[in-house]
């Protein structure tokens, strides 16, 4: 998550959740719900399968580039 400018913090702030659901959801002892995913989708551009860890290949080519401004899916 810090790779990609984000925090726990700043994005709990955004999304209108505590900093221990949002970090709780991250860490995976809590799921995602479907409104915290489209969110994530059309606020950051993070796509589910991402936000989930589902898209190993994803993930990596995520990770391994520099995020753009203003570059949502």
């Amino acid at each position: 998550m810090a790779q990609q400018g984000l925090s726990c913090r700043g994005l709990a702030a955004e999304m209108g959740q505590s900093k221990s659901s949002v970090a709780g959801k991250v860490n995976g002892s809590l799921h995602w719900q479907q409104a915290d995913l489209v969110w994530l989708y059309r606020m950051k551009g993070l796509p589910s399968d991402f936000v989930l860890g589902n898209d190993a290949a994803l993930v990596n080519r995520l990770l391994s580039s520099p995020a753009k401004e203003g570059s949502a899916r």
